[in-house]
């Protein structure tokens, strides 16, 4: 009798522990069924996001954010400061790639030293059996030339101004070495130039050929020259003229210029002769800055992507995800 009733207790014992496992496998137990190479959202980011390929050797960012849902702007700039997302989505190419920061306050400010990151630290990676979680990528704003070929200084943007912030920068040293730099009424021969690329493009709204100063004082022949000489771009000088003889002096192929006019057209129709009779014109300078990062890698991604923008405390200014 006493053997019998130790059986039936220890049988109960036994369906008790099976009937709690169950519950904890069914109910308690998070499943995850994930092929190797995939991620895992992060539990506390709330994220989409799809595997991405990074290959910045860029350190690690300080800076946090709001993990609760959608980021918190902490930063007092947050109201006036507007991130763009450019072409980031579609480039793929460094020196291509661009995305934009915009002031739409009412009052201007300085932008350099502050902190971009991409959403790569966002995501928990499958690899194998394992998880991993890589380092966001970050990178510093840093001083430009608000006239290119001067000394570098902070980048100050004024109510309705924009910086293009491109990922790579421009290789081509010849004719001028392109440094980060604000736009004006002369780099549109930069921007027509053969021998850079820019994206996008840069802004074509140089003076016109026909209203430079002193034109009137020229020969005929050399006035009715120059008011066929297109905006923002250089003649060539060259030693044949357009039927392949060879003469001296002859500007896009025309012989027969004076000495004057050809001393005229090399002195106003350039860059640095551009710069040398406008940079004190009232409306010199442009709207738009042009900051190049010189990264060797795209910083984001095609797609499932948050650009975070954070100002020189760690409080984040701005962010846009898609």
């Amino acid at each position: 009798m006493k053997k019998s009733f130790l059986k039936g207790d220890m049988m109960e014992a036994w369906l008790l522990l099976i009937t709690v496992c169950i519950i904890l496998f069914v109910f308690i137990i998070p499943k995850h069924k994930v092929g190797p190479f995939q991620y895992l959202a992060n539990p506390s980011t709330n994220s989409n996001s799809s595997n991405n390929s990074y290959s910045s050797n860029n350190s690690g960012s300080s800076y946090t954010q709001n993990t609760s849902g959608d980021p918190r702007k902490t930063s007092a700039n947050a109201g006036s400061i507007t991130l763009g997302t450019g072409n980031a989505s579609y480039s793929i190419q460094p020196y291509e790639e661009y995305i934009t920061i915009q002031n739409y306050g009412q009052n201007s400010i300085d932008i350099t030293g502050w902190v971009l990151k991409n959403s790569k630290g966002d995501q928990v990676y499958r690899v194998g059996s394992s998880e991993q979680v890589f380092t966001a990528d970050t990178v510093v704003i840093p001083q430009a030339a608000r006239i290119l070929g001067d000394g570098m200084e902070d980048v100050v943007l004024r109510p309705n101004e924009t910086a293009i912030i491109s990922t790579g920068a421009i290789s081509n040293t010849y004719p001028y070495k392109i440094t980060s730099f604000k736009e004006n009424i002369c780099t549109g021969y930069l921007g027509t130039s053969q021998y850079y690329t820019f994206s996008p493009y840069v802004g074509s709204n140089c003076v016109n050929p026909s209203s430079e100063a002193g034109i009137r004082n020229l020969d005929r022949e050399c006035q009715d020259f120059v008011n066929s000489l297109s905006s923002c771009r250089t003649p060539e000088y060259q030693t044949v003229d357009s039927k392949g003889q060879i003469c001296n002096g002859c500007v896009n192929g025309k012989a027969g210029l004076s000495n004057s006019c050809v001393a005229f057209i090399k002195s106003h129709f350039s860059y640095d002769s551009c710069v040398a009779n406008h940079r004190y014109d009232a409306n010199f300078e442009g709207n738009q800055w042009r900051i190049f990062l010189g990264q060797k890698w795209e910083l984001w991604a095609k797609d499932h992507e948050t650009i975070y923008l954070y100002d020189r405390q760690g409080n984040l200014v701005d962010y846009k995800k898609y």
